[in-house]
């Protein structure tokens, strides 16, 4: 810790660009500290600060220290319970990150002793007993953090450094399980959806097909009443031939052949209407310049234009192997490892393959154990 300055002075310092010699041509890493009433760190930003050549800070220079501080993420335990941190790793406004600087446990340990040894003084006569106050402190550069990282001779500060180091790794394993969990509800998020848009689509085309039932059976009960018909009708000429001979029959056997030509024509006709149907549907469709969107992990949102349809609804597993360029086995084989990345031999979790065209089931579906045990045959 090199020198600290009440925040109103280091306004003052960079409003007025008076000049400090001492960091010439540098970028000094400084922090911004909430100080409360026992004394104790509140919040720190820990931002970089430009100097240049003359030893003046860089005209336009600019962070909103307070909205910083205001909105950072958990940091250690100062004193009085965790603090708020604002660093290059977590930072509330995502522009000004390359402006913010990484801490060690060191750095901690010198903002600490800085606010105990009263770096900078009694507070302006502007500010207020209970006003919240700021410490921009500038930071000496690596050899100074290199010093205090070594072992301190005050007792105290070697127990801050450890419930420092203590905090620091409980953090950043929460932080992990954090990861983790958004990672899981994230494949949920997706399974879901892939769910909900495949039941759309099977109610769409369980409609259709109920329409075409519906005038297959229409068909087909015009179809019985001709047959039937068509049976009478042979009975009778059965009976006419008895009666009228030769020609009589000759009558008869034109009107069957007409019968029979009808229902040869029913049954062309029951088989076009039956294409008619889905074609009109899709014309529809077509006609209204709407198209289907649906989800398949690996090719994401598809959007079916009224040509596909057809190819669509008859396979949409196949449909989606072939947007991501590869098999439709081997898609089918990579959406079990998707939705369940785990080893096929001891079903313990393995890492996920995020693209079927990436996904080899014979070396990426095991784990490093089973995977070495798997003959280099059937790898390859």
């Amino acid at each position: 810790m090199s020198q600290g300055f009440w925040l109103s002075e280091f306004e003052q310092i960079v409003k007025d660009q008076v000049q400090v010699d001492k960091f010439k041509d540098t970028s000094v890493k400084a922090a911004y500290v909430v100080i409360g009433a026992q004394d104790f760190a509140q919040a720190i930003v820990l931002f970089t600060l430009p100097i240049n050549d003359k030893g003046f800070v860089n005209s336009g220079w600019y962070l909103p220290l307070r909205r910083l501080a205001d909105n950072a993420g958990h940091g250690p335990n100062m004193g009085d319970g965790r603090i708020r941190l604002a660093c290059h790793s977590q930072c509330s406004i995502s522009w000004h990150k390359d402006s913010l600087w990484e801490p060690v446990t060191s750095d901690f340990m010198a903002i600490r002793k800085a606010i105990r040894d009263n770096l900078i003084g009694q507070k302006p006569l502007s500010l207020s007993g209970q006003e919240t106050s700021g410490l921009s402190q500038t930071l000496a550069k690596s050899t100074i953090a290199s010093a205090l990282s070594k072992p301190h001779e005050d007792p105290e500060v070697e127990q801050l450094k450890a419930e420092l180091k203590s905090e620091t790794l409980a953090y950043r394993n929460q932080l992990q399980q954090l990861q983790r969990e958004i990672e899981r509800q994230k494949a949920m998020s997706e399974k879901v959806q892939r769910q909900v848009s495949d039941e759309d689509l099977a109610q769409e085309l369980a409609d259709i097909k109920k329409i075409h039932l519906h005038e297959m059976q229409l068909h087909q009960q015009e179809m019985g009443e001709l047959k039937q018909a068509l049976a009478l009708q042979q009975e009778a000429t059965e009976a006419l031939q008895l009666q009228f001979g030769k020609k009589g029959e000759c009558e008869v056997s034109e009107e069957v052949e007409a019968l029979q030509q009808q229902v040869q024509e029913l049954t062309i006709e029951l088989a076009v209407s039956k294409e008619h149907s889905i074609q009109h549907f899709i014309d529809r469709v077509d006609a209204l310049e709407a198209v289907l969107v649906c989800f398949h992990p690996g090719a994401g949102h598809l959007t079916i234009s009224a040509e596909s349809m057809r190819a669509y609804a008859e396979n949409p597993t196949a449909y989606a192997a072939n947007k991501c360029h590869v098999e439709e086995a081997l898609y089918v084989a990579w959406l079990d490892h998707y939705d369940n990345p785990v080893c096929q031999q001891c079903r313990c979790e393995i890492p996920r393959i995020e693209s079927p065209h990436d996904y080899n089931p014979k070396r990426q579906g095991f784990c490093q154990l089973h995977r070495s045990m798997t003959p280099v045959n059937e790898v390859l």
